[in-house]
């Protein structure tokens, strides 16, 4: 804390328990106490995904421009925060791979101007990919629905078929840097953010 700003993380790799949804450490808030009480403030956008297969070990949402939605952030009372931190987020279980089911990951507030990349990673080393050029916008204390996340176009982890290796070949064309994508869907229409917490007695509610 210095002054009236104080410094928070975001963690970067979540992780969530069985029967979980939610790594609870993703999800920070700042108080400031007014009249003997503590009024909350969310600080954190979420990600809604859902995960429709036994093998995916972890889910990563990256900026394709590099904006910042993870780690180390500098926030005041009111939640808003600038995040200095890293351009990815990932999601994984405590122990084993993801169940089937819905899944929130918390960033920090952003704006993707050059959309997103969502990569799936399977217990046999494959991939799986999504990708959107369109701007994506995570706000302070809404939900942005990704839909079905493991719907897009998959690299096996060992490669058998001839299709499999085209595919493989054409994914190696990837840029990491700016996250140049020729393999994956196109996210078209996607959902309009919704507030995820209520207001109430000058507190943010999860």
């Amino acid at each position: 804390l210095e002054g009236t700003t104080l410094s928070v993380t975001i963690p970067t790799k979540q992780f969530v328990e069985t029967g979980s949804k939610v790594d609870p450490m993703g999800l920070v808030m700042v108080g400031k106490v007014e009249s003997n009480a503590i009024a909350f403030k969310n600080v954190v956008s979420l990600a809604k995904v859902t995960v429709d297969k036994d093998n995916i070990e972890s889910v990563t949402i990256t900026a394709n421009g590099g904006e910042k939605i993870s780690g180390v952030a500098t926030t005041g009372a009111d939640g808003v925060a600038t995040c200095t931190g890293a351009a990815n987020v990932t999601l994984m279980a405590e122990e084993g791979n993801l169940a089937k089911g819905d899944y929130l990951i918390a960033l920090a507030p952003a704006v993707a101007a050059k959309g997103i990349f969502v990569q799936s990673n399977t217990e046999d080393g494959g991939r799986i990919f999504k990708n959107s050029d369109k701007s994506a916008t995570f706000a302070r204390s809404h939900t942005l629905p990704l839909g079905t996340i493991t719907n897009g176009d998959e690299i096996p982890g060992e490669i058998k078929t001839a299709a499999q290796l085209k595919q493989m070949m054409a994914s190696h064309d990837i840029s990491i840097a700016a996250r140049t994508v020729r393999q994956g869907v196109m996210m078209e229409n996607a959902p309009s953010m919704k507030p995820y917490s209520e207001t109430r007695s000058g507190e943010d509610k999860y």
